[in-house]
Protein backbone atom coordinates (compact mmCIF):
# COMPACT_ATOMS: atom_id res chain seq x y z
CA UNK A 1 0.00 0.00 0.00
CA UNK A 2 3.00 2.57 0.29
CA UNK A 3 3.47 2.42 -3.69
CA UNK A 4 -0.29 3.48 -4.49
CA UNK A 5 -3.16 5.09 -2.75
CA UNK A 6 -6.02 3.39 -2.56
CA UNK A 7 -8.60 5.22 -4.92
CA UNK A 8 -11.01 7.58 -3.30
CA UNK A 9 -14.84 8.11 -3.91
CA UNK A 10 -14.83 6.06 -7.06
CA UNK A 11 -13.34 2.89 -5.49
CA UNK A 12 -15.20 2.89 -2.47
CA UNK A 13 -18.53 3.06 -4.75
CA UNK A 14 -16.71 -0.30 -6.21
CA UNK A 15 -15.82 -1.37 -3.15
CA UNK A 16 -19.54 -2.70 -2.59
CA UNK A 17 -19.10 -4.93 -6.18
CA UNK A 18 -16.74 -7.01 -5.42
CA UNK A 19 -16.62 -8.64 -4.42
CA UNK A 20 -16.94 -8.17 -4.04
CA UNK A 21 -16.44 -8.12 -3.74
CA UNK A 22 -21.83 -8.07 1.55
CA UNK A 23 -23.08 -6.16 4.57
CA UNK A 24 -24.33 -7.03 7.88
CA UNK A 25 -23.30 -10.65 7.32
CA UNK A 26 -23.50 -12.89 10.88
CA UNK A 27 -26.20 -14.77 10.67
CA UNK A 28 -29.32 -13.88 11.68
CA UNK A 29 -30.30 -14.42 15.50
CA UNK A 30 -33.74 -14.74 16.83
CA UNK A 31 -34.56 -13.81 20.03
CA UNK A 32 -35.53 -16.95 21.70
CA UNK A 33 -32.37 -20.08 20.81
CA UNK A 34 -33.31 -22.82 18.94
CA UNK A 35 -32.76 -26.37 19.22
CA UNK A 36 -31.80 -28.76 16.81
CA UNK A 37 -32.95 -32.29 16.88
CA UNK A 38 -31.98 -35.30 15.72
CA UNK A 39 -28.17 -36.32 14.70
CA UNK A 40 -25.55 -33.82 13.06
CA UNK A 41 -24.78 -34.20 9.70
CA UNK A 42 -20.81 -35.12 9.23
CA UNK A 43 -18.93 -32.43 8.53
CA UNK A 44 -18.32 -34.31 5.08
CA UNK A 45 -21.99 -34.14 4.19
CA UNK A 46 -21.92 -30.41 4.36
CA UNK A 47 -18.80 -30.18 2.62
CA UNK A 48 -20.36 -31.88 -0.38
CA UNK A 49 -23.30 -29.85 -0.23
CA UNK A 50 -20.71 -26.70 -0.45
CA UNK A 51 -19.37 -28.79 -3.07
CA UNK A 52 -22.46 -29.22 -5.20
CA UNK A 53 -23.70 -25.34 -5.02
CA UNK A 54 -20.18 -24.57 -6.55
CA UNK A 55 -20.72 -26.99 -9.64
CA UNK A 56 -24.25 -25.43 -9.86
CA UNK A 57 -22.32 -21.79 -10.71
CA UNK A 58 -19.90 -21.48 -12.76
CA UNK A 59 -20.44 -17.91 -13.76
CA UNK A 60 -22.72 -15.11 -13.67
CA UNK A 61 -24.40 -12.22 -15.14
CA UNK A 62 -26.34 -9.96 -13.59
CA UNK A 63 -27.59 -6.00 -12.75
CA UNK A 64 -26.73 -5.07 -9.13
CA UNK A 65 -27.74 -2.29 -6.83
CA UNK A 66 -25.21 -1.57 -4.46
CA UNK A 67 -24.81 -0.41 -1.48
CA UNK A 68 -21.32 0.72 0.40
CA UNK A 69 -20.80 2.21 3.89
CA UNK A 70 -17.41 2.93 5.18
CA UNK A 71 -15.99 5.09 7.73
CA UNK A 72 -14.59 7.64 4.75
CA UNK A 73 -17.90 7.71 2.99
CA UNK A 74 -21.44 5.64 1.75
CA UNK A 75 -22.42 5.02 -1.49
CA UNK A 76 -24.97 4.10 -3.75
CA UNK A 77 -25.14 2.81 -7.56
CA UNK A 78 -25.82 0.03 -10.00
CA UNK A 79 -23.92 -1.86 -12.06
CA UNK A 80 -23.78 -4.97 -14.99
CA UNK A 81 -21.83 -7.61 -12.91
CA UNK A 82 -20.04 -10.05 -14.59
CA UNK A 83 -18.17 -13.22 -13.09
CA UNK A 84 -16.51 -16.50 -13.72
CA UNK A 85 -14.71 -19.30 -12.06
CA UNK A 86 -11.79 -19.34 -11.08
CA UNK A 87 -10.83 -16.00 -11.49
CA UNK A 88 -12.32 -13.73 -14.18
CA UNK A 89 -14.52 -10.56 -12.67
CA UNK A 90 -15.97 -7.42 -14.24
CA UNK A 91 -17.57 -4.62 -12.61
CA UNK A 92 -19.30 -1.85 -14.59
CA UNK A 93 -20.55 1.11 -12.92
CA UNK A 94 -23.46 2.69 -14.69
CA UNK A 95 -24.94 6.50 -14.70
CA UNK A 96 -27.64 8.15 -16.49
CA UNK A 97 -24.93 9.04 -19.31
CA UNK A 98 -23.12 5.57 -19.73
CA UNK A 99 -20.34 3.85 -17.62
CA UNK A 100 -17.99 5.80 -15.41
CA UNK A 101 -16.30 2.55 -13.99
CA UNK A 102 -14.83 -0.48 -15.29
CA UNK A 103 -13.15 -3.02 -13.13
CA UNK A 104 -12.00 -6.00 -15.05
CA UNK A 105 -10.09 -8.72 -13.80
CA UNK A 106 -8.53 -12.14 -15.58
CA UNK A 107 -5.47 -14.21 -16.27
CA UNK A 108 -3.73 -12.65 -12.77
CA UNK A 109 -4.27 -9.46 -14.63
CA UNK A 110 -6.34 -6.25 -13.58
CA UNK A 111 -7.25 -3.13 -15.68
CA UNK A 112 -9.51 -0.43 -13.57
CA UNK A 113 -11.01 2.27 -16.06
CA UNK A 114 -12.02 5.92 -14.33
CA UNK A 115 -13.78 7.97 -17.41
CA UNK A 116 -13.68 11.23 -15.01
CA UNK A 117 -9.76 10.94 -15.38
CA UNK A 118 -9.34 9.34 -18.84
CA UNK A 119 -7.26 6.48 -17.40
CA UNK A 120 -7.07 3.07 -17.92
CA UNK A 121 -4.80 1.58 -14.29
CA UNK A 122 -3.42 -1.85 -14.45
CA UNK A 123 -1.96 -4.03 -12.47
CA UNK A 124 -1.40 -8.02 -11.23
CA UNK A 125 -4.82 -9.13 -9.99
CA UNK A 126 -3.49 -8.86 -6.20
CA UNK A 127 -5.76 -8.53 -3.08
CA UNK A 128 -3.72 -4.98 -2.63
CA UNK A 129 -4.75 -3.71 -6.04
CA UNK A 130 -7.86 -4.95 -5.40
CA UNK A 131 -8.28 -3.51 -2.63
CA UNK A 132 -7.45 0.04 -3.90
CA UNK A 133 -10.05 -0.16 -6.25
CA UNK A 134 -12.59 -2.19 -4.57
CA UNK A 135 -11.68 -1.34 -0.74
CA UNK A 136 -11.82 -5.26 -0.24
CA UNK A 137 -8.76 -7.27 0.33
CA UNK A 138 -9.44 -10.45 -1.33
CA UNK A 139 -8.09 -12.69 -3.49
CA UNK A 140 -9.70 -11.95 -7.04
CA UNK A 141 -10.52 -15.69 -6.79
CA UNK A 142 -12.56 -15.36 -3.22
CA UNK A 143 -14.47 -12.64 -4.51
CA UNK A 144 -15.89 -14.25 -7.58
CA UNK A 145 -16.53 -17.36 -4.99
CA UNK A 146 -18.31 -15.08 -2.98
CA UNK A 147 -20.26 -13.17 -5.79
CA UNK A 148 -21.22 -16.86 -6.92
CA UNK A 149 -23.07 -17.22 -3.39
CA UNK A 150 -20.38 -19.56 -2.03
CA UNK A 151 -17.31 -19.88 0.48
CA UNK A 152 -14.27 -19.60 -0.92
CA UNK A 153 -12.36 -23.18 -0.85
CA UNK A 154 -9.75 -23.35 1.43
CA UNK A 155 -7.65 -26.27 2.24
CA UNK A 156 -8.38 -27.62 5.86
CA UNK A 157 -7.02 -29.73 8.46
CA UNK A 158 -9.74 -30.47 10.03
CA UNK A 159 -13.67 -29.86 10.54
CA UNK A 160 -16.38 -30.57 12.86
CA UNK A 161 -20.10 -29.26 13.02
CA UNK A 162 -21.94 -27.71 15.96
CA UNK A 163 -26.12 -26.30 15.81
CA UNK A 164 -25.58 -23.01 16.64
CA UNK A 165 -28.78 -22.30 18.74
CA UNK A 166 -28.79 -18.56 18.41
CA UNK A 167 -29.17 -18.72 15.15
CA UNK A 168 -31.02 -22.22 14.03
CA UNK A 169 -28.51 -23.01 11.87
CA UNK A 170 -26.15 -25.86 11.12
CA UNK A 171 -22.41 -24.27 11.63
CA UNK A 172 -19.53 -25.85 9.89
CA UNK A 173 -15.82 -25.15 11.48
CA UNK A 174 -13.05 -25.70 9.15
CA UNK A 175 -9.75 -25.49 10.83
CA UNK A 176 -7.12 -23.95 8.47
CA UNK A 177 -2.84 -23.46 8.88
CA UNK A 178 -3.61 -20.20 9.72
CA UNK A 179 -7.16 -19.22 11.48
CA UNK A 180 -10.20 -20.67 10.25
CA UNK A 181 -13.18 -20.72 7.92
CA UNK A 182 -16.89 -20.69 9.66
CA UNK A 183 -20.10 -22.11 7.46
CA UNK A 184 -23.87 -21.46 8.28
CA UNK A 185 -26.00 -23.62 6.68
CA UNK A 186 -29.54 -23.18 6.56
CA UNK A 187 -31.99 -26.78 6.49
CA UNK A 188 -31.93 -27.45 3.34
CA UNK A 189 -28.24 -27.63 3.31
CA UNK A 190 -27.45 -24.01 1.63
CA UNK A 191 -24.29 -21.79 2.51
CA UNK A 192 -26.47 -19.20 3.97
CA UNK A 193 -23.01 -17.38 5.92
CA UNK A 194 -19.38 -17.24 6.23
CA UNK A 195 -16.66 -15.88 7.47
CA UNK A 196 -13.11 -15.84 7.78
CA UNK A 197 -10.98 -15.90 10.60
CA UNK A 198 -7.29 -15.20 11.55
CA UNK A 199 -5.15 -17.52 13.97
CA UNK A 200 -5.78 -15.43 16.32
CA UNK A 201 -9.76 -15.52 16.37
CA UNK A 202 -10.12 -11.77 14.92
CA UNK A 203 -12.74 -11.85 11.79
CA UNK A 204 -10.86 -10.73 8.56
CA UNK A 205 -14.89 -10.67 6.59
CA UNK A 206 -18.11 -12.05 6.82
CA UNK A 207 -20.32 -13.16 4.59
CA UNK A 208 -24.19 -13.67 4.01
CA UNK A 209 -26.59 -15.09 1.31
CA UNK A 210 -30.31 -14.56 1.24
CA UNK A 211 -33.10 -14.61 -1.33
CA UNK A 212 -31.83 -18.40 -2.85
CA UNK A 213 -33.62 -18.76 -6.76
CA UNK A 214 -34.57 -22.17 -7.44
CA UNK A 215 -34.74 -20.77 -11.07
CA UNK A 216 -31.47 -19.57 -11.19
CA UNK A 217 -29.86 -22.90 -9.60
CA UNK A 218 -30.08 -21.57 -6.48
CA UNK A 219 -27.91 -18.35 -6.63
CA UNK A 220 -28.86 -16.01 -3.92
CA UNK A 221 -30.11 -12.40 -5.11
CA UNK A 222 -28.87 -10.85 -1.57
CA UNK A 223 -25.19 -10.95 -1.21
CA UNK A 224 -23.78 -8.84 1.89
CA UNK A 225 -20.06 -8.34 3.17
CA UNK A 226 -18.65 -7.28 6.26
CA UNK A 227 -15.06 -6.31 6.87
CA UNK A 228 -15.45 -5.50 11.10
CA UNK A 229 -11.85 -4.03 11.72
CA UNK A 230 -12.07 -1.62 8.98
CA UNK A 231 -15.71 -0.77 9.64
CA UNK A 232 -16.47 -1.30 6.24
CA UNK A 233 -19.79 -2.61 4.45
CA UNK A 234 -21.88 -3.95 1.32
CA UNK A 235 -24.39 -4.68 0.16
CA UNK A 236 -25.65 -6.10 -3.56
CA UNK A 237 -29.15 -6.86 -4.93
CA UNK A 238 -28.86 -8.69 -7.69
CA UNK A 239 -31.68 -8.63 -11.06
CA UNK A 240 -31.93 -9.97 -14.08
CA UNK A 241 -29.86 -12.99 -12.84
CA UNK A 242 -28.16 -15.10 -15.68
CA UNK A 243 -26.17 -18.45 -14.18
CA UNK A 244 -23.90 -20.18 -16.12
CA UNK A 245 -24.00 -17.51 -19.22
CA UNK A 246 -21.73 -17.89 -22.24
CA UNK A 247 -19.05 -15.11 -21.43
CA UNK A 248 -16.29 -14.31 -24.03
CA UNK A 249 -12.57 -13.80 -22.25
CA UNK A 250 -12.92 -10.31 -24.24
CA UNK A 251 -15.20 -9.05 -21.22
CA UNK A 252 -12.73 -9.53 -19.03
CA UNK A 253 -9.64 -7.77 -20.56
CA UNK A 254 -10.76 -4.08 -20.85
CA UNK A 255 -9.27 -2.27 -23.99
CA UNK A 256 -7.96 0.99 -23.91
CA UNK A 257 -10.24 3.48 -25.12
CA UNK A 258 -8.87 6.16 -28.12
CA UNK A 259 -7.70 9.06 -26.40
CA UNK A 260 -7.50 7.53 -22.82
CA UNK A 261 -3.99 6.82 -21.13
CA UNK A 262 -2.68 3.62 -19.76
CA UNK A 263 -0.77 4.04 -16.33
CA UNK A 264 0.92 1.08 -14.71
CA UNK A 265 -0.23 1.08 -10.83
CA UNK A 266 3.68 -0.20 -10.25
CA UNK A 267 4.91 2.87 -11.60
CA UNK A 268 2.50 5.37 -9.42
CA UNK A 269 5.08 5.84 -6.42
CA UNK A 270 3.77 9.08 -4.83
CA UNK A 271 1.02 8.06 -1.27
CA UNK A 272 -0.54 11.47 -2.34
CA UNK A 273 -2.09 10.50 -5.57
CA UNK A 274 -5.38 9.01 -5.61
CA UNK A 275 -6.69 6.53 -8.67
CA UNK A 276 -10.13 6.78 -9.23
CA UNK A 277 -10.57 9.77 -6.74
CA UNK A 278 -13.79 10.76 -8.37
CA UNK A 279 -16.48 10.15 -10.70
Amino acid sequence: MNAVARPGAFGAAVGLVVLILVAGCAPARPLVPRRFTGPLPEAATLAAAVQQQRHARSGLRALARFVYEGPEQQRRARQVLAVERPQRLRLEVLSPFGSVFVLAADNGELAAYVRSESTVYRGQATPANLERFAHVHLEVSDAVELLLGTPPVRAVQDESVSFDSQAGLLRLWRRQDAGAQVIWFNEALQAVATEERAADGLVLWRARFAAFGAEHAGMPAHIDLELPAEQRRVSLELSDIEVNPALTAALFNFTTPSGVQDVQLEDIVSAERRPGAGW
